[in-house]
């Protein structure tokens, strides 16, 4: 089973994000379809809720999944929180049992999707955060500016 590092990130935000990943990629199969109904009601947080990850002694950490929400996915997620690690089983999934594998024919490019998307929304939120802070800082400065022109106006020298 292939570990993979995840040291910018706690590895339970990347088996979130992997896990929502593969249930969007997952297509209701068989029976599934009579269970499908609340696939498009799920976001990822409550993915994650609805999953409920085992928590093992020492830091260690699983989420097996079968149908959800009628998707085909029969993953197993398993992750180490001091670690920074991650696995996905299997490694080289089965379209007949991991529907998921259409859109990513290993779980090496499942988590580095995962990966790349984290990396994205942090980039995407740190660039949001500093623009903000200019934004603050000019008003800052407009507001000293102003205050400097009408305290010069009411106080002729």
């Amino acid at each position: 089973m292939p570990l993979y590092s995840c040291p910018d990130f706690a590895p339970d935000v990347v088996a979130k994000r992997v896990l929502w990943l593969a249930f969007q990629a997952a297509q209701a199969v068989g029976m599934g379809i009579w269970h499908a109904g609340e696939a498009a009601r799920q976001t990822e947080a409550s993915l994650w809720n609805h999953l409920q990850p085992v928590y093992k002694s020492g830091g260690n950490c699983a989420i097996y999944t079968d149908y959800v929400f009628g998707r085909q996915m029969k993953t197993t997620v398993l992750f180490q929180i001091e670690k920074h690690e991650i696995a996905v089983e299997p490694a080289i999934p089965r379209a007949d049992y991991q529907s998921w594998c259409v859109k990513y024919p290993t779980s090496e490019e499942l988590v580095s999707a995962a990966i790349k998307e984290l990396t994205e929304q942090y980039r995407l939120r740190r660039s949001e955060l500093a623009d903000h802070q200019f934004n603050q800082d000019q008003a800052q400065e407009a507001k000293e500016r102003l205050e400097s022109t009408l305290n010069s106006e009411n106080h002729p020298t």
